[in-house]
């Protein structure tokens, strides 16, 4: 199983990040930044070096923790699109086991272009899929694998999102020279966004990133 508190940090953290949208040769690095505010929510900040390079790397996004331990999403900023979650979007259970399947509705206020604006109804899957070992340049890692798929519509316009993630467990993040490594959560990770209009595609964009450094 999955515990949310591997991935809430204590203190504030850099990790970097090498990060490509399948459309350049070369990847691009970015910096991860997660800091906690004085509300006790978590502020996530995705920045690449060269941003007008990567207009579309750059992502904030707010977590807060709820009474029973789960991680959710109160605010999400990516791809010109600006979203409010109210009741707020599951990101995490409180825990995940294999094969788990935890579904959650949510309301969002979005402000987007053309027709990524206003407010509407959607829902998110959060499944457990158990270990696998991960090599990034980092290091090799064994992760426990989740995904996530969520929809939303406004308008005409429905915004489709999905993730795939491989956190590092306590105990295995190892380094060829160093031995134990400080566990940055999640290591690698695969996220798209699709955006139909009328039903027809609008725009669709995936990423991939490893952990650098």
């Amino acid at each position: 199983a999955l515990d949310a508190d591997v991935f809430w940090p204590e203190v504030v953290r850099d990790d970097r990040f090498l990060m490509s949208n399948g459309e350049d040769d070369a990847a691009i690095m970015v910096t991860r930044t997660m800091r906690v505010q004085d509300d006790g929510s978590v502020e996530v900040v995705r920045a690449p070096e060269d941003p007008e390079a990567a207009p579309d790397f750059g992502a904030r996004t707010v977590l807060a923790r709820t009474l029973e331990g789960e991680v959710v999403v109160r605010f999400n900023q990516a791809s010109k699109i600006e979203s409010t979650f109210d009741p707020a979007s599951l990101f995490l259970p409180a825990s995940l086991e294999a094969g788990e399947s935890v579904e959650r509705p949510f309301t969002v206020d979005a402000v987007g272009p053309r027709f990524g604006t206003g407010t509407g109804e959607g829902s998110i899957t959060v499944t457990g899929h158990g270990t696998q070992g991960v090599r990034t340049p980092a290091g090799d890692f064994e992760a426990f694998v989740f995904s996530s798929e969520s929809s939303f519509q406004i308008g005409p316009a429905t915004i489709s999102r999905t993730r795939r993630a491989w956190v590092a467990l306590p105990g295995n993040g190892t380094d060829a020279s160093d031995g134990e490594m400080d566990l940055p959560g999640i290591v690698a990770e695969e996220s798209g966004q699709t955006v139909k209009v009328f039903g027809i595609a609008f725009s669709k964009k995936a990423w991939v990133s490893v952990l650098a450094e």
